[in-house]
């Protein structure tokens, strides 16, 4: 799996087996049915804001992720790069609905807040929010200070975090909208 996930127009710039992990949208299926085995599987447009690719899912791959591959689908592909007559492609060996990548990708969760005038009440509404949610993903807090200046803290262990849409709203709810960064 590599390391870092790319975008549709980056994809396109790699060699022919690079593996690749990207976010996006799936749209004109076509299922196919192998000749020599009879077996299904498909080809599909995926796009994200930078471009389109086509996408490849043979059979064994098939049989595992066929409930995911319907045209307005939003999610991660998993795969190598396969280049035919200088055009790439993706042949895809995992597919990741959105609500499961978030949780499977996200290395960190941050927290931007202005402490000045943050009352003692609304620290322990937090505090109470990230029991509510213990994770493996490491809690940063962005402590912003006027003049744009800001402080980092990266807290122990003690304070990781699930990702879950349940926290992240919660955490705005607390701190404001777009307080919560997923990275």
């Amino acid at each position: 799996m590599p390391k870092t996930p790319y975008n549709v127009k980056e994809v396109q710039t790699l060699k022919s087996g690079a593996p690749v992990r990207l976010g996006g949208l799936i749209e004109k299926v076509k299922k196919l049915v192998t000749k020599r085995e009879n077996k299904r599987m498909a080809s599909f447009v995926f796009e994200d804001l930078t471009a389109k690719i086509e996408a490849m899912v043979f059979p064994e791959s098939f049989e595992k992720f066929a409930g995911f591959i319907h045209p307005g689908s939003i999610v991660f592909l998993e795969g190598k790069v396969d280049i035919r007559e200088e055009t790439a492609q993706i042949l895809v060996s995992e597919i990741v609905p959105v609500s499961e990548g978030i949780k499977r990708y996200t290395q960190k969760v941050e927290v931007t807040f202005f402490p000045a005038g943050t009352e003692e009440q609304t620290l322990k509404k937090f505090q109470e929010l990230i029991a509510k949610h213990p994770g493996t993903t490491p809690l940063h807090l962005k402590l912003m200070f006027t003049g744009k200046r800001a402080a980092l803290v990266k807290l122990n262990n003690e304070y990781r975090v699930a990702p879950e849409e349940a926290f992240i709203k919660a955490a705005e709810s607390i701190f404001g909208p777009s307080s919560v960064t997923l990275s």
